[in-house]
């Protein structure tokens, strides 16, 4: 303390101000240089009174120490003064609410102000210590370094150090001030983070954002803003948005800016920049008072939004026109699919309905023209503007489906219409013909399955249809002579189930022909009939095939049951013959040997007469042995006739 006092207070201020001046906000350095000068002052007029009286400059003096004194104690940091090697001579201070240890552990060498140097930062302020020490007087060197407190705790330290000389000796000496800085590196260290934040913030959004003042000077702008006019952050502040938009532009937003400011309500508006779209806000942000002081403007460009807007207007309007082509067709199909719907009721209801299929309904008249016979709209006339397809029938025009506008509309693809317009009457014309050719083959397929049914329910032989789902679904009335069930006893039956036992090998190979889509000719069947006798019917069969895949069969069945048993008894005939001439070459030389030796006895023990007579009766027989000869040969003729034509 006492070598502090060997300083006038003048020096010792002045000292004190250059330490701790860096350290302090300014409000702190005004009231500070305020107390300085004010003790200058007083040092001044002490002097001048130092003439009048000795005693009054000493009285003086005291009270000026005193103030001094009273600064020191006050003071928030830690004033030192130590030599080259910073051991401490002087040490005052908030030493122990900065470090947690006392002015006596620094002063007596219990703790050294080194051992609490952040171990990270040491080196740092280690190579600084020794730059203090060879500066020149009176240069002060600012440094900031982290202590550990007694506690464990990390504080912030500034230090402004610096050396003089002293004595008369003029030994350099080491002197300065320590602040705990903690909390100011901290705020620091949050506005920091903040505005990083906010500038972060700021840029993310792909929206151009400015900050006005109320003239419109750029205050701040983010990148987007920056990348929007090709001009730097430093040349874009500070401008004026006269001097950056043309003047009719200018003049819009200045009047919006003024708006903004008078009003204090924020303003949103949609404007076209340069061929593209933004949806801008502007927003006031007022000051402590509530006065609007500056302006945000947020400008987000919606040209891609808008132009998928209008894609989307677009595209809903096609969709809308698609829709009703649609429900147009729908209604066409539904028309044409009605069962047992005539063909002049089919077009005249296409007429009705296709008005709804094209942009404007309310003026659209339709005519249909087949095979000379029109279906028409009402109101319909003939105009210029009109779209005609062609009806066809078997690849041959037959007629016409005509569109027709009654008022002129805008251009399109075609005069008036649409393309898709176009397609749609296309393929309504298309349906129609279609439906002409299916009603068409309607008739015709009612006419030929009249005359099928026709000649199936007069037909001799018996015809029949039958799936392998369903069984018999058709069999002509001739089962009724053949088989003697009626047709409906049979529909639904299955075949096989009526085939005797005998002829299913027969049946289940023509089946398996049928299986590969093979027909089958002259199998012949036996079948019971319903009074349990049998038939014989002989088959030729077709397989019904859709899709590639066979799922019944068509058949066609003769009664051959008369021919059968006459087959059978031509058969008994032919083996009567064969037994009849066997026996007639037996018989023949059976009787002719008895009757040889009947004459030779006749001839030996017989007279005259009887011997004659004998003799008559032999030549009896022997003219029947020749006509049994005579039918033998026959016979044998007769067999060989019909060997030879195939009737055996």
């Amino acid at each position: 303390m006492e070598n502090l006092y060997n300083t006038s207070p003048a020096d010792l201020l002045h000292e004190v101000l250059q330490d701790i001046g860096p350290a302090l906000d300014r409000r702190s350095q005004e009231r500070l240089k305020a107390g300085i000068e004010s003790l200058l002052a007083e040092n001044r007029d002490l002097a001048a009174r130092a003439a009048r009286s000795e005693e009054e400059v000493s009285e003086a003096l005291r009270e000026s120490e005193e103030r001094y004194r009273s600064f020191v104690e006050n003071f928030q940091g830690i004033a030192f003064q130590a030599d080259l090697a910073f051991t401490p001579i002087f040490l005052h201070g908030a030493v122990e609410a900065i470090t947690g240890y006392t002015e006596e552990a620094f002063m007596k060498g219990k703790v050294r102000w080194s051992a609490i140097i952040h171990p990270e930062d040491r080196p740092a302020v280690s190579g600084l210590a020794k730059r203090v020490a060879a500066s020149e007087p009176g240069v002060v060197i600012e440094r900031e370094y982290r202590i550990v407190r007694k506690d464990g705790e990390i504080r912030w330290i500034r230090e402004l150090v610096h050396t003089v000389e002293r004595g008369p000796r003029r030994e350099r000496r080491v002197q300065g001030s320590l602040y705990d800085v903690t909390d100011y590196k901290r705020a620091e260290e949050r506005l920091r983070e903040s505005e990083a934040t906010a500038r972060a913030l700021l840029n993310a959004p792909t929206d151009t954002i400015a900050l006005l003042d109320t003239a419109g000077r750029l205050l701040d702008v983010n990148d987007a803003v920056i990348r929007r006019f090709s001009r730097s952050r430093e040349e874009l502040i500070g401008m004026n948005i006269s001097e950056v938009f043309p003047p009719t532009v200018t003049e819009v937003h200045a009047a919006r800016l003024r708006k903004v400011a008078e009003s204090g309500a924020p303003v949103r508006f949609e404007e076209v920049w340069e061929g593209r779209w933004y949806d801008t806000v502007l927003y006031p942000v007022r000051d402590a008072h509530g006065a609007v002081t500056r302006i945000a403007v947020i400008a987000r460009d919606i040209t891609g939004m808008k132009q998928a807007e209008d894609a989307l207007r677009r595209r809903t309007h096609d969709l809308d026109e698609r829709v009703k082509e649609l429900s147009c067709l729908y209604a066409i199909s539904r028309i044409v699919e009605q069962p047992g719907v005539s063909l002049d009721r089919i077009l005249q209801e296409a007429a009705l309905a296709l008005p709804q299929g094209w942009q404007y309904p309310d003026d659209t008249v339709v005519r249909i023209t087949v095979h000379g016979r029109k279906f028409e709209t009402e109101g319909f006339r003939e105009t210029p503007w009109r779209q005609v397809s062609p009806v066809l029938v078997d690849r041959n025009p037959v007629g016409m489906v005509e569109v027709r506008y009654l008022h002129r509309r805008p251009e399109e693809d075609e005069g008036p219409f649409l393309r898709e317009e176009r397609s749609l009457l296309d393929t309504v014309a298309s349906r129609l013909g279609e439906a002409i050719e299916r009603l068409q083959a309607v008739e015709n397929l009612r006419r030929s399955e009249e005359k099928f049914r026709e000649i199936a329910q007069r037909s001799f032989d018996m015809i029949y249809t039958c799936y392998h789902e369903g069984g018999i679904a058709y069999i002509s009335p001739a089962v009724i002579r053949i088989l003697g069930y009626t047709p409906a006893e049979l529909i639904g039956s299955r075949c096989r189930d009526f085939v005797s036992s005998s002829s299913l090998p027969a049946w289940e190979e023509g089946q398996k022909k049928i299986a590969r889509g093979e027909p089958v000719e002259g199998l012949e069947i036996e079948f019971y009939r319903k009074d349990g006798s049998a038939a014989f019917v002989e088959l030729n069969e077709s397989p019904i095939v859709r899709e590639q895949a066979v799922i019944g069969v068509h058949v066609v069945g003769r009664d051959i049951t008369e021919r059968k048993q006459y087959e059978r008894l031509r058969q008994q005939a032919f083996e009567q013959i064969e037994r009849n001439i066997e026996q007639f070459a037996v018989l023949g030389d059976h009787i002719r040997q008895p009757l040889q030796v009947i004459l030779g006895t006749a001839d030996l023990s017989v007279e005259g007469a009887a011997t004659a007579k004998i003799r008559e009766q032999v030549d009896r027989i022997n003219g029947y042995i020749r006509e049994l000869d005579r039918g033998w040969i026959e016979s044998r003729q007769v067999r060989e006739f019909l060997r030879k034509h195939e009737l055996a």
